[in-house]
């Protein structure tokens, strides 16, 4: 039975990577090295300091003297030792985080790394480029930090570990709804049917449309815009998930001027589009993107004619509250019910300012009006 030395700088992950070993490697010995106080000198000293990483290295050489066929480095925070002490020890050391690394070069160039402490960001962001320069390919990183959540972990506060990940993770956006968005009247959230993904009803209809497995389906070309990480991470997630049911989807990358005119004469087959209503009111909304008269902003050329006759003739004419939330509501049921456009998320826009800082106002078209800030003291 092949023997895994596993050295931990914290005691708080050891039962989930026990459990992971008996689920999926049940025919390998673990044996578990725990120094629960070495995260937190880590951490006090901002990084790994000489005398820090002789202390791991310590446990490295008692775990090949222990007979190890395997080390199992399961910090990031010290990943740069691990890959140091490779040099030195017959036993291959496999770092935690390696594998992840590796796929995630093979897969995307904008690449997001959300650690749980500032110590993890640097070593796993020079673990990501240096995997890239093996492989050849050129990348983008991209930082994030879930304050709080190693602490909560460590609190046994699992939960709330999870949450503080979440929030970092999708605190930017949050998945569209309804075809009104968020912040303007009468958006009908939850009225959007198709907000979870699941590949067996769509391996179902594929079936059903003739392309088993996807097999003599026809090859997608999604239309890229260069520049934006958020867009090509969701184009390659996107491109991820139709590969899992055996459809094939090119991303075609272009500047954002070839873009936009090939966008405005609806010849995108597939393509990201950015809509913000420079009035919040939920006609002028509805009228750019579902109308027949939205002309360009409408990509999905679609056209359902009392969808029409509620934006272009009852709601410019309709001044009652409540009538206009009825008649918006309806509008919003029918074009879920039609689905002519994917809605996938809603950025939320941050903009910190100092505390001196007075009149800024937050708009529905995201634009600054500079001219009323001023500052005090």
């Amino acid at each position: 039975m092949k023997r895994v030395f596993a050295v931990y700088t914290t005691g708080a992950i050891v039962d989930s990577i026990k459990g992971l070993f008996e689920s999926l490697v049940p025919d390998c010995r673990l044996v578990n090295i725990v120094d629960d106080g070495l995260i937190q000198d880590v951490i006090e000293a901002g990084g790994v300091t000489s005398r820090l990483a002789a202390r791991l290295m310590r446990y490295f050489e008692a775990a090949a003297a222990g007979g190890a066929d395997v080390i199992f480095n399961t910090c990031s925070s010290v990943g740069d030792v691990a890959s140091r002490a490779r040099a030195f020890f017959d036993v291959p050391i496999l770092k935690i985080d390696e594998p992840m690394a590796v796929e995630a070069v093979r897969r995307a160039e904008s690449i997001g790394v959300l650690a749980t402490l500032s110590t993890t960001l640097d070593p796993t962001m020079r673990m990501i480029r240096s995997q890239a320069e093996q492989a050849g390919r050129s990348v983008s990183v991209h930082e994030g930090l879930a304050d709080g959540a190693f602490q909560a972990l460590v609190a046994g506060d699992r939960s709330e570990h999870d949450r503080i990940i979440e929030e970092a993770n999708y605190g930017l956006a949050g998945p569209l709804t309804s075809p009104v968005p968020r912040g303007v009247p009468y958006a009908l959230e939850g009225v959007w049917p198709y907000t979870e993904q699941d590949l067996d009803m769509a391996r179902q209809k594929l079936e059903e449309a003739g392309y088993p497995n996807g097999e003599g389906a026809p090859e997608l070309t999604f239309d890229l815009k260069m520049g934006v990480p958020e867009e090509e991470a969701t184009a390659i997630y996107i491109q991820s998930a139709l590969a899992e049911i055996g459809l094939t989807m090119n991303l075609n990358k272009m500047n954002a001027a070839a873009h936009v005119e090939k966008g405005m004469s609806h010849e995108s087959p597939f393509t990201f589009w950015y809509f913000i209503p420079y009035v919040p009111d939920p006609q002028y909304h509805l009228f750019f993107n579902f109308s027949t008269a939205g002309g360009t902003f409408n990509f999905s050329e679609y056209y359902n004619p009392r969808v029409d006759e509620i934006v272009m003739d009852i709601l410019p004419t309709t001044l009652d509250p409540a009538e206009r939330q009825a008649l918006v509501e309806e509008a919003q049921t029918i074009i879920s019910e039609d689905a002519p456009q994917g809605l996938l998320y809603q950025p939320t826009w941050n903009l910190a300012t100092r505390d001196v800082v007075e009149g800024y106002v937050i708009r529905s078209d995201h634009l600054t009006p500079w001219w009323r800030l001023s500052k005090s003291g």
